[in-house]
């Protein structure tokens, strides 16, 4: 049981912010009852970059850990430890890649103007 305490563990943690993420957006939401503006825009966006970040960064403690405990376990057969270290710098490199191309939507997202114009509702433009 304990081997599983560490993977329990994150993920519980994981499933705990993910939902203040969601509470914490959903008061914002109501606090701007309906009414879209830059802040709101900018506050979304924030609350989805922080989410997409503990996601990765869950998945990248769990594949260290998984690894771990592939490598640091006696009964398991050489190549399979090699196999999960050479599996670890994979999945690891396409990880970071993810974190890559979400930064570079987040910048996108980000740069979306919105112009608010008297007696109309808020429309995305340049």
């Amino acid at each position: 049981m304990s081997e599983r305490n560490p993977s329990e563990n994150l993920i519980n943690t994981w499933a705990q912010s993910q939902q203040k993420l969601l509470t914490n957006w959903l008061d914002t939401m109501q606090r701007f009852s309906g009414t879209a503006s830059p802040e709101l825009w900018t506050n979304t966006v924030d609350a989805w970059q922080a989410s997409v970040k503990q996601t990765l960064d869950a998945q990248e403690e769990w594949i260290r850990q998984w690894t771990g405990t592939l490598a640091n376990t006696k009964e398991v057969p050489r190549e399979l430890q090699d196999l999960a270290r050479q599996g670890q710098e994979q999945l690891l490199r396409w990880i970071e890649v993810e974190r890559q191309l979400w930064q570079n939507w987040f910048s996108i997202v980000r740069d979306i103007n919105f112009k608010v114009e008297p007696g109309t509702s808020v429309q995305a433009g340049s």
